[in-house]
Order: C-alpha cells, then sequence, then structure tokens
C-alpha cells in the first residue's frame, strides 16, 4: 500500500511513537542514575528496549506497503512473550522474591519466549497475513494463535498473581506504595493491550486499534521507573488524577486545535484554560488528602510501634519481678532456718539447759531474743509481701480467734524497746472478755506489732496507749501516739506499697524498712477488715485504727 498523504490522526500517531521514542530513553537515563541493583537497572533496559521494538516496528508496520508491513508486524509480535518474560523477571527481582521458588516457572517462560521468536517471524502459524481498510492495520490470523494469545496470558495472570500475593503481605508503608505503582502500571497495560490487541480484533472482529495496546507499554514502564527511581512516592490516586488531568488537557487541546469552526476553537480553547486551572486544584486537594492519609498512617504505624514494645517492657517486668520474688522467697527461707535455730538456743540457755544464768548476762540474753525475733518477724513479712505480689493466699481465717494473749505479748516485747527511749507504752486491758473474731493469729499479731512498733519509733517523746473498743458487730483496737504525725497527703498514700517515707520519718527511724504499713494493710483486708489513720496534722500525733468483724458464730 502506498500512502501519498498523511490524515490529522497518522500525524498525530506518528507524534506520538516520537514521544514515546524520547520517553523511553528518557527512563532508561533516569533509572540508570540510581544505585540500584544491576538485575533490577539491567532488566528495566531492556524492557525498554523490547518496547522500542515491539511500539516502532508496529507503527512502521502500518505505515509502508503490505508486503514489507507483514514482516514489520512479525518481528513486533515476535518478541512480545520475551517482554513478557523480562517484565516476569523484572518483578521478581524488584520484589526480592525468592528464587528458587519461581525457578521452574522461569525456566519454562524463558523456553516458550525464545521458541515463540522463530515461530511468529518465520511462519504463518501466528500471523497469516494482513491488509488495509482505508488506512486501519487488520490481521489475518494464523492456526496457532490460540497458543499465543494463551501464552501472553499466562505469563500476564502470574505477574498479576505475584504482584497480589506480595501486595497483601508488605507492613511497611513505602514498600507498599511501590508495589502499587508496578501493579496499577502492569494493570493497565494489561487491560488495554486485552481491549485492543486481544478481544476487539481477535474476538469480536471489530476495531482494529491495535496501536492504542501498542503504546500502553510506555505507561507500563512509567509506572516501572517511578517506582524504581523515587525514594518518597505520593498515594497512587495522586498519580492516577494527574494521568486523568494530563489526559484530559491534552484532548480538549487536539479538539481545539483541529476543529474547523473558529467558533468551537475559541469555545475549547476557553473549556482548555478553564480545565488546566480545575485540574491544578484537584490535584493540589488530592495531594493534601494523601498527606493528611499519610500522616495517619505514620502515627497508625508509631503507635502499633509503641504498643508493641510496651508489651514487650511489660512481659520483660513481668519476668524480671518473678526473678524477683523467686530470690526473696530463696532468700527468706535461708535466712528463716539460721534464725529459728537462734531462737531455739537461747530457749535452752534462758532455761538453764547449760547451766546457770548470771543475771547480767540473762539480761543481755532477753534482749538478744527481742531482737532475734523481731529479725524474725522481718523476714517473714518479706516473705508475707512476696506471697501478696504473686496473688498467692497468706491468711488462712480460723474462728475463735481471741486478742487478748496478742496485747499482752505486744506489751512483753515492746517494752524494752519504750523504755529504751523513754516513752510510756500503755496498752489498756479490757475489763470484760473481747468477743472473738475469725483470724489468723499470727499474721494478725504481725499487722498489730508493726503499727505498735512504728508508733514507737517515730516518737520522740511523751507515750502509745493501745486501747479497744467494741460497735455493734465490729471489733475496734487503738494505737494512738504522741509522735511526728501524717499531712493529709501521707494519709492518703500510707498504706500502698509506693508510700515514700517523709523526711521528719527519716529523722526520727532512719533505717526504717518502710514496708510494715503495706502488709499490715493487707492482712488487715485478708480479715475482711479495716485499718486507716488520723492526724490532725504534722507534729500533733497520730491515731492507727484496726476494724476487724466479730465472729457472731463464736
Amino acid at each position: 500500500m502506498t500512502i501519498t498523504s498523511l490524515s490529522t490522526f497518522q500525524i498525530l500517531f506518528r507524534l506520538i511513537v516520537f514521544l514515546i521514542n524520547i520517553i523511553g530513553i528518557y527512563l532508561i537515563i533516569s533509572v540508570g542514575k540510581q544505585k540500584t541493583d544491576r538485575r533490577i537497572s539491567y532488566s528495566f533496559i531492556s524492557m525498554v528496549i523490547l518496547m522500542f521494538t515491539w511500539v516502532n516496528f508496529a507503527s512502521l508496520s502500518r505505515n509502508i506497503p503490505i508486503d514489507k508491513g507483514i514482516i514489520f508486524i512479525r518481528i513486533a509480535w515476535s518478541i512480545t512473550p520475551l517482554f513478557f518474560f523480562v517484565v516476569f523477571y523484572f518483578i521478581l527481582e524488584f520484589l526480592k522474591e525468592e528464587k528458587k521458588k519461581y525457578n521452574f516457572i522461569k525456566s519454562v517462560f524463558f523456553l516458550f519466549s525464545i521458541v515463540s521468536i522463530p515461530l511468529v517471524f518465520f511462519t504463518s502459524l501466528v500471523i497469516e497475513d494482513i491488509y488495509f481498510v482505508n488506512t486501519t492495520l487488520n490481521i489475518v490470523y494464523g492456526p496457532a494463535s490460540w497458543g499465543f494469545f494463551f501464552l501472553v496470558l499466562l505469563f500476564t495472570f502470574t505477574n498479576i498473581y505475584v504482584l497480589f500475593k506480595r501486595y497483601f503481605k508488605i507492613e511497611s508503608i513505602t514498600e507498599r506504595k511501590k508495589v502499587e505503582y508496578v501493579l496499577v502500571g502492569f494493570l493497565f497495560f494489561f487491560i488495554a493491550n486485552g481491549i485492543f490487541n486481544l478481544i476487539l480484533p481477535f474476538f469480536f472482529k471489530i476495531f482494529h486499534l491495535y496501536y492504542l495496546g501498542d503504546y500502553s507499554t510506555i505507561i507500563l514502564l512509567s509506572f516501572f521507573a517511578y517506582a524504581i527511581v523515587k525514594k518518597e512516592l505520593f498515594g497512587i490516586k495522586v498519580v492516577l488524577s494527574q494521568i486523568l488531568v494530563v489526559i484530559l488537557a491534552l484532548l480538549i487541546l487536539i479538539q481545539a486545535i483541529f476543529t474547523p469552526s473558529l467558533e468551537w476553537k475559541i469555545i475549547n480553547g476557553a473549556m482548555f484554560v478553564f480545565f488546566i486551572f480545575f485540574g491544578i486544584y484537584l490535584i493540589k486537594a488530592i495531594k493534601k488528602e494523601e498527606e493528611r492519609t499519610k500522616k495517619a498512617e505514620e502515627v497508625a504505624k508509631e503507635e502499633k510501634r509503641l504498643r508493641e514494645k510496651s508489651e514487650e517492657l511489660i512481659k520483660d517486668f513481668e519476668r524480671l519481678s518473678d526473678a524477683k520474688n523467686q530470690f526473696i522467697m530463696a532468700t527468706q527461707h535461708h535466712l528463716r532456718t539460721p534464725l529459728t535455730s537462734m531462737r531455739g538456743y537461747l530457749d535452752l540457755i534462758g532455761g538453764g539447759s547449760f547451766g546457770k544464768v548470771p543475771k547480767k548476762l540473762k539480761a543481755v540474753l532477753e534482749r538478744f531474743e527481742v531482737s532475734t525475733v523481731r529479725l524474725v518477724r522481718m523476714v517473714n513479712e518479706f516473705l508475707d509481701i512476696s506471697q501478696f505480689q504473686l496473688g498467692k493466699e497468706v491468711v488462712f481465717l480460723r474462728p475463735k480467734g481471741k486478742i487478748e494473749p496478742i496485747l499482752k505479748e505486744m506489751k512483753e516485747e515492746l517494752k524494752f524497746q519504750a523504755d529504751d527511749k523513754g516513752i510510756r507504752l500503755k496498752i489498756e486491758r479490757p475489763k470484760t472478755p473481747l468477743p472473738l473474731i475469725k483470724a489468723d493469729i499470727e499474721k494478725l499479731k504481725a499487722a498489730f506489732f508493726n503499727i505498735a512498733d512504728n508508733a514507737i519509733k517515730y516518737t520522740q517523746k511523751g507515750r502509745v496507749e493501745i486501747t479497744t473498743e467494741v460497735l455493734d458487730s465490729k471489733l475496734r483496737v487503738y494505737v494512738k501516739d504522741t509522735g511526728i504525725g501524717l499531712s493529709k497527703e501521707e494519709q492518703e498514700t500510707l498504706f500502698t506499697k509506693l508510700f515514700e517515707r517523709g523526711t521528719e520519718a527519716k529523722k526520727a527511724f532512719s533505717t526504717g524498712r518502710g514496708i510494715g504499713l503495706y502488709l499490715s494493710y493487707q492482712i488487715v483486708k485478708a480479715h475482711n477488715g479495716k485499718l486507716w489513720a488520723e492526724s490532725e496534722g504534722k507534729g500533733k500525733g497520730s491515731t492507727f485504727i484496726f476494724e476487724l468483724p466479730i465472729d457472731k458464730e463464736g
């Protein structure tokens, strides 16, 4: 076919092919300048070279005589499977997929793509002939064209499968966006080729617009290049909106240029100017939305990271806490054994098992025994606290518990401590027997001793009084002192394990452990009772009040 004159559309299509070549060269330069994996760069350059072959030879076939046109169209089609194979190889390298997993598929695809080159070029099995209707190229398909298209579709769907599979596994926002660009570019290319190179001309025998499918390769490669070159990517919506605006603007401009009427040229020109302003505003709005979405995603990602970090810290803390509790418990058990032996020997010495004890030595031994009992109590307190913190049962209530023996023991054991400080210790003996309570006597004794011991420690002069009172179904025990007193703030946190002793308390008794109040509170709570403190302020003394339920069955 000899073409003596070129139509407007032919000029336009030749211009488009020229632009595609320019863009392809620009993409090669852009990707070549990047410090990226050589296999990614080489596979991309190979795709561009194959694209040049495909688009240019297909374009030549539409603009030269038929006898030469069939050669060029066969060249364009013969490298199509190879182009799809290189796309597949590029996607695997770009996604950093495991090569072993796809080695067999890659080998089969490569073999088919190489075999298809001579099959398409030298035989009429795929393309039997071509002819023109007006200036539109039509292809007469050969008997193997079904197999050819099946092979191309197999390549295509394999690429789509690999992309989607990878896309849904990626957590990184940046990496996900890169895969989005590759995926959208490939889907655009697949749809355009499917419609214009297969569905319409092959199945429906209409609209032989092969060039539209051919030209879509540059869209594919542009998306691929953008994903390689850009480190910070806009969302895919931004780029798609930009492409749409540019395409619509070009269509309006072409219509303004080629319309024959001056009136319509002016109208289309005005529409073009208006659309440019509108398009810029639209793109800016989408970019702002994208930035807000990106910030929200970053905040969500950071929140997730912090949440995971906090969970790790909690687990670490729990492990350390368990280790600490196990250490304390083991240490206490080892301490308690020699202390028990010491008390046993003291009882034997005091009872005369080793001979008569002189009066001076007896007084020393009595003080030694008091100190040993206090040390045993301290060890027991540490053990009880560990058990409370581990959530284990520490207090075992039994019916018919009596308070009077506890008060008697307190007076005997605390007398030396009070006398040493010149403090009057008064424990009021009830005139009538106190009601019985359900109690763990040993643990309750430890709670009473802790409070009374603190009262003596933090009272520099004056007295400590312990009294009792029965109110309805409750039994109260008061421990009142004339010591350093408590502020309102201290009263609120007094029985928590986080309670920090004040400056005055540290001055009055520098070696205090600061845990007795917490332990006493837990013991009384386990007795279904209450423990609280009252004070008029600093320097005005304190009153600690135990309230325990009476055992009605007793």
